[in-house]
Formats: structure tokens, C-alpha cells, sequence
């Protein structure tokens, strides 16, 4: 309460002073333009007055010497301008906020969950004809081709070719002359922890949801690529209460306590 209204008889007297002077159009844009050009940058609130001060500044500098070297162009028009183009920019580049960079991280996160169901999706096919690979003494799974990959996750052609480039790229998987796909020993690792989690997500919405299969493997499906360390060991927990196994591979020597 106390900085609120702190805040809010530093705007007063910003406005009241500053409108007698330059005017009101310029003291609001200034008031408004760099905070909220500052917010796409970051969330700091230090780093947020330095971000806006910076920007005031510049809109300042930028304005005047434009109304200086361009006939006919008034200071104050010219500043709101410059403010207006640096608010542009940081809605456009904006490190934490703006359009490219959170296009780009969903792309990458996008392109992180394709890998992980492929690798999932290479598992189970190989688990159905009983060729599951194994997580220990393993350097190759058997190979999987793309038109039965393609059958199962229902994608475009592009779309797996894409996230089979990915994973091959990351060292998980390898392609054979026919185009098939094995994966390597980190990728048969990969594939496991994939499907690990996958199958707890799928206990925990059938203990927990009156749901279809088809939409529990949905559910997994859309959910899994967000679980943190903490979740992955509350669905570990859950499992374990329900009577499912939890493998871990036992340790090759005695445990020094």
C-alpha cells in the first residue's frame, strides 16, 4: 500500500510538472512506453528501471536529433516516435517476452518432444514383436523403418523424417542403407526414460481419470515433456502405492554405508 501510493504521487507530480513544459502526450508516452518496452526484455524489477531508463533515454536522444537534422518535425512527435520504435523492437526481440524468441523456444521445444516420441514409438514397436532392446550390454536395436513409424504416430512424412534427423544428430539413433532406424546404446537409454515416463503418466490418469485408453495415451502424450525431477518421483511414489514395479538396476557391488 505504502509503494503504491509512493508510486502513484511520483506519476502526479511527473504529470503535473512535466504537462506544463513539454506537454501532455510526451510526459504520458514517456510514463508508459519504456516500462512497458522494458518488460519484454526482463523480469528483474533492478534490471527493469535500467532497461526503461535506458529506453527513455535513447528515445530522448534519438527524438531530439531527429527534429534537429529533419525540417518541419517537432521534438516532442519525434521522441514519441523513437519510443514507439523501441517499444516495436522489443515486442518483436525481446529476450523474455518478445515474438521471435518465444517462437523460437516452442520450437525447440516442439522439436524436443517429436524426438522423444519417435524414440518412444521405436521402443514400443520393437517391444511388440518381442525385441525390446536392452539397457545394458546393447550397442544397437534392431532397425524400425519409417512407413511403420509413420502408420503408428499418424505425422506428415516431413514431420518424422525431421525429428528422425534430430535424434540421429543427438547420437541416439543411426541409419541403416535400407532407411531404417536403430538406435545407438544412448539412444535405446533415451527411449527407455521416454517410456518410463510415459507409462507412470498413463497409471497415474487411469487410477485417478474414468478416461478411454486411447485417451489416457493422449493425455500422456501431451503431458510427459513437462515433468520435473520432483513430479517424476511423486508419479514413482503413486505407482509404487498401486502395487507397480519400479525397476532399477540392482548395484554390481556391496554398498559401503
Amino acid at each position: 500500500m505504502t509503494i503504491d501510493l509512493i508510486l502513484l504521487t511520483c506519476v502526479l507530480l511527473v504529470v503535473v510538472v512535466g504537462a506544463n513544459i513539454v506537454g501532455v502526450i510526451l510526459v504520458i508516452a514517456l510514463i508508459v512506453i519504456p516500462p512497458a518496452s522494458a518488460r519484454f526484455w526482463t523480469d528483474s524489477l533492478a534490471l527493469t528501471i535500467a532497461v526503461s531508463a535506458g529506453i527513455g533515454a535513447t528515445s530522448g536522444i534519438v527524438g531530439a536529433l531527429s527534429s534537429l537534422m529533419i525540417d518541419r518535425v517537432p521534438s516532442g512527435a519525434a521522441i514519441v516516435l523513437a519510443a514507439s520504435a523501441c517499444f516495436a523492437f522489443s515486442v518483436a526481440f525481446g529476450y523474455e517476452r518478445g515474438f521471435l524468441w518465444k517462437a523460437m523456444r516452442i520450437r525447440i521445444q516442439r522439436s524436443k518432444a517429436d524426438q522423444e516420441h519417435v524414440l518412444r514409438s521405436i521402443y514400443e514397436l520393437l517391444e511388440s514383436k518381442e525385441l525390446a532392446p536392452q539397457a545394458l550390454g546393447q550397442t544397437r536395436s534392431e532397425p524400425t523403418s519409417l512407413s511403420v513409424l509413420l502408420r503408428m504416430r499418424r505425422w506428415s512424412q516431413r514431420r518424422l523424417e525431421s525429428a528422425v534427423r534430430q535424434i540421429c544428430r543427438q547420437g541416439w539413433a543411426t541409419r541403416n542403407p535400407d532407411g531404417e532406424v536403430l538406435l545407438t546404446a544412448s539412444g535405446i537409454q533415451q527411449s527407455m526414460r521416454a517410456v518410463r515416463r510415459h507409462r507412470l503418466l498413463e497409471l497415474y490418469f487411469a487410477r485417478w481419470a474414468d478416461l478411454s485408453a486411447d485417451a489416457i495415451d493422449r493425455g500422456a502424450d501431451y503431458t510427459e515433456h513437462v515433468l520435473d525431477d520432483d513430479l517424476l518421483a511423486q508419479l514413482e511414489k503413486d505407482a509404487i502405492v498401486m502395487g507397480e514395479s519400479i525397476e532399477t538396476p540392482k548395484s554390481v557391488h556391496p554398498i559401503v554405508s
